[in-house]
Order: structure tokens, then sequence, then C-alpha cells
């Protein structure tokens, strides 16, 4: 899945809201509360996540940060761009969360 990553103070939704879960200590993610798909995740950064395919025009957002979760890639998902690669727990945006869930606890 392609996520966006948008400054909180930046993004809106146009329809409605989602209905939020916390997944965990340090986020929550979004869902539409009529179909269940995923929406939004947010965390304790300034950002938050969204995956690219619920936009009006998804072909507008490629992929310019990287891969994330390589490590459980199905085999024959080759990614073939030269974009970075990293085991979700070397990535630097994961760490990035992670860091400030530290820092509120």
């Amino acid at each position: 899945m392609v996520w966006a990553f948008l400054p909180r103070r930046a993004f809106r939704f146009t329809r409605g809201e989602p209905v939020y879960y916390r997944s965990s200590a340090f986020a929550e993610r979004g869902f539409c509360g009529a179909c269940g798909s995923p929406l939004a995740f947010r965390d304790r950064t300034d950002k938050v996540s969204m995956p690219v395919g619920t936009f009006d025009h998804p072909e507008e957002w490629p992929p310019d940060l990287g891969h994330s979760g390589i490590e459980s890639r199905i085999p024959w998902d080759a990614i073939t761009d030269h974009l970075p690669q990293f085991r979700t727990d070397e990535d630097p945006v994961v760490q990035q969360i992670v860091d400030a869930a530290r820092r509120d606890r």
C-alpha cells in the first residue's frame, strides 16, 4: 500500500470523518464507518498518513520516499524502482513515530 504523509494542519476530509481506533499506545487508525476501508493513520508527529488509493486522483501521488516493510514483501512482488528499501525496524519514518511516542511517555 502506498501512503502519503501530509502535515495535519494542511489536511482535511472533504466528505465525512473516519472512525478512529487506538491501535497502540502511540497511534490511531481511521476507517470508513460504513465499509471499514482504511483511511488514515495518526501518531504523535505533526503528520497524518493516508493510503494514496483513497485519493480522488491517486495517479498524482507516485511513491517518492522509499519502500517500508520489505521483510514481509511477497516474493513475486518485485520492487524495480530506484527508491530505497527499508525493513520496518530500519525505516527512518517509522523511527520518527517511535521516537515521538517515547518522548510522550
